[in-house]
C-alpha cells in the first residue's frame, strides 16, 4: 500500500492527513498555526508544527517516520520554500512538494481541474489555473499594500465608519453598539482608547467582519456598503486573473471566512462579476483545502485523478467532517 500525506498550514490552525492510494483517509492531526515565520519564536514554531504534526499523523495511521511516504504536499501561507529542508532529513519521501496554499486551495476547489479560486479570509487573493497549466494570481500582498476585500479590510472599515459617524462626517450606523459589545467598552471614546492602547493582532481586526455582515443582514446601510465595496474589490481580483489568462468564462470558486456571510457577500459579488466578467460562473468548492494538497501529492506521484478517486475523496471528506476545519 502506498501512503500519501497532505498538509494544510494556515494562519489559525494546521491540519495533516494520511491517506492510501485509493483515497481512504487513515488519520488526521490538527495543530496550531505555522505562519508568521519572522515573528519572535516564529522559525521554531514553524519547524515544530511541520515536524510534530507530520509525525503524529503518521503514528495515528500506524506508521513511523521511517516508513516510505509515496507522495506528500504541504500547502502553506508563507515560507513554503523552507519546508523541504526541514522535513527531508527526518521523513522518507519518494516525492515531496511544498507550495503556496493558493495552489492547494485551487486544486481543492476544482478537484484538480481548471478554474479561478477567490480566497477571502484574513487576507485576500485570487489564483487561476487553466486546462493547459497556465497560472496567474492577484492580491495576497498583505494588509499594508493590498488585501482589499479581506476580513481585515472589512474590519478596519468598520472602525473607520463608526469614527466618521461619531464625528458627523458619516451616516449613523448600528456598528458602534456591535463594536462596543464585542470589545466590552462603554462608549466611542473608551473604544478609541482601547483600540490604541496596544497593538491589536490582525486576526482580531479580521474577526470584526462577522459583526459587519451581521449588521448588514439586519439592514444597516453603512454595513451593507462595506460588504458591497468588499465584493467589488474581490470581483476585481478575479477579473485581474482572468485577463492575465485571457479567460472569458472561468468557473470561479469563493472560499474563506468572508464568504460565511453567504448572500450578504455572494449576491453583490455575483452582481459585480456580472458587470465586469459576465461569463464567469460562481460555484462552491468541491473539497476542503487539505484535499487539494492530497490531490497534488497524487498528481506528482503519477496517480491519475479519476472520477472514482474524486468520489471516494468526497465520501471521506464527509465521513471525517473535513469541511469543519475550513
Amino acid at each position: 500500500m502506498d501512503i500519501f500525506l497532505a498538509f494544510d498550514g494556515g494562519q489559525s490552525h494546521s491540519l495533516a492527513l494520511v491517506a492510501d492510494e485509493q483515497g481512504v483517509i487513515l488519520s488526521l492531526e490538527l495543530a496550531g498555526p505555522c505562519n508568521h515565520f519572522d515573528e519572535p519564536g516564529g522559525k521554531e514554531r514553524f519547524r515544530r508544527t511541520l515536524i510534530n504534526t507530520t509525525q503524529r499523523a503518521l503514528e495515528l495511521a500506524g506508521f513511523t517516520q521511517q516508513n516510505k511516504i509515496a507522495g506528500a504536499c504541504y500547502g502553506l501561507t508563507g515560507y513554503w520554500e523552507r519546508a523541504g529542508a526541514i522535513l527531508s532529513p527526518i521523513f522518507s519521501f519518494e516525492t515531496l512538494a511544498a507550495v503556496e496554499d493558493v495552489e492547494t486551495a485551487q486544486a481543492a476547489a476544482f478537484g484538480g481541474g481548471a478554474g479561478i479560486v477567490l480566497i477571502a479570509g484574513t487576507g485576500a487573493v485570487s489564483y487561476g489555473l487553466t486546462a493547459d497549466q497556465r497560472t496567474a494570481r492577484s492580491g495576497g500582498w498583505g494588509y499594508l499594500m493590498a488585501d482589499e476585500g479581506s476580513a481585515y479590510d472589512i474590519g478596519r472599515q468598520a472602525l473607520q465608519v463608526v469614527a466618521q459617524a461619531y464625528d458627523g462626517r458619516g451616516e449613523p450606523t448600528s456598528l458602534l453598539p456591535h463594536l462596543l459589545n464585542h470589545f466590552r467598552q462603554d462608549d466611542f471614546l473608551s473604544l478609541h482608547r482601547f483600540i490604541y492602547q496596544g497593538p491589536i493582532p490582525r486576526h482580531e481586526i479580521a474577526h470584526l467582519a462577522k459583526l459587519v455582515s451581521r449588521a448588514a443582514a439586519e439592514g444597516d446601510e453603512v454595513a451593507r456598503g462595506i460588504m458591497d465595496k468588499a465584493a467589488y474589490e474581490l470581483a476585481r481580483h478575479v477579473v485581474a486573473v482572468a485577463r492575465k489568462l485571457d479567460w472569458q468564462d472561468p468557473p470561479v470558486s469563493p472560499i474563506g471566512g468572508v464568504f460565511r456571510a453567504k448572500e450578504i457577500i455572494l449576491t453583490p459579488l455575483q452582481h459585480h462579476l456580472d458587470h465586469l466578467l459576465p461569463e464567469a460562473k460562481l460555484q462552491m468548492a468541491k473539497f476542503p483545502q487539505v484535499i487539494g494538497a492530497l490531490l497534488i501529492a497524487y498528481r506528482l506521484r503519477g496517480y491519475p485523478i479519476s472520477e472514482t478517486l474524486l468520489e471516494r475523496l468526497s465520501e471521506e471528506a464527509m465521513r471525517h467532517r473535513l469541511w469543519e476545519y475550513g
